[in-house]
């Protein structure tokens, strides 16, 4: 079995929960994972608006997913609050996003070809006049809600769930960074980015990437990577864990 990442130190920062998965794909390419965390996924701060589209959800003409979290969370306050019925379409932003969709028992209607919410927005078509619901972490990007906003949809974004730090991930790192060497950390969402940022450190983040090598999802968490000075030598042609790999495993593979 070929191993092209035999020998190689990869950090993972994801959240604890959705990590194993990754982990276990890099384990079997040869890597030496190290799981640090930087966020955790916890409950929304209320679920007083959550609960009241769910209760109103036959009067959205869709609902938009933009990550496996928000389906996730959505369900299991659905489940809950024992709510059968559905909107007459769903979009997810991606293929693992519809795939969380699916495990649910929902077909998401369309997905764009590039996995971020600019094509999403485009991908829905006409939504003049359109109700449609944006179930998504406490702090998102704007950027699809406003879209939407501006071709004359009526948007309603609630909290689903929240990104909070972890700090047991950014200790491991320290540790790590003073007694050997890593090869690539890897960074799913701008959150891992900006919580990683933020509890490791300016000078300890420049130290860590004058060797190790950033790898980041797609070009939202690569545009996050530069913000605090980080160049993401890495970066997955598709936002998807598969390519991710296959990233790593071409630039560090042997």
């Amino acid at each position: 079995m070929r191993r092209p990442l035999a020998g190689k130190t990869i950090i993972v920062t994801r959240s604890q929960n959705q990590a194993r998965p990754f982990a276990a794909e890099l384990s079997k390419s040869g890597a030496r994972v190290i799981l640090a965390p930087t966020i955790r996924i916890a409950p929304p701060s209320s679920y007083n608006k959550l609960d009241a589209a769910l209760r109103d959800l036959k009067s959205y003409d869709c609902v938009m997913f933009t990550s496996q979290n928000a389906v996730d969370h959505f369900f299991k306050r659905w489940r809950r609050l024992r709510r059968p019925q559905k909107p007459p379409k769903l979009f997810a932003v991606g293929p693992q996003t519809a795939e969380s969709l699916r495990r649910h028992g929902w077909r998401a209607a369309r997905f764009p070809e590039v996995y971020r919410g600019e094509a999403l927005a485009k991908a829905v078509g006409d939504v003049r006049g359109r109700r449609i619901l944006l179930p998504r972490a406490k702090k998102g990007r704007e950027i699809l809600p406003r879209l939407l906003r501006n071709a004359g949809a009526k948007v309603a974004v609630v909290e689903a769930y929240r990104n909070l730090p972890d700090a047991r991930g950014a200790r491991r790192v320290r540790l790590l960074s003073r007694s050997r060497k890593i090869d690539a950390v890897t960074f799913t969402s701008p959150s891992t980015v900006e919580q990683f940022a933020a509890q490791i450190g300016r000078t300890a983040c420049r130290r860590i990437f004058r060797k190790a090598m950033a790898a980041s999802i797609g070009p939202v968490t690569s545009k996050a990577l530069r913000s605090y000075g980080i160049k993401p030598i890495i970066q997955a042609e598709e936002a998807t864990i598969k390519s991710l790999l296959k990233a790593l495993a071409r630039a560090l593979g042997k």
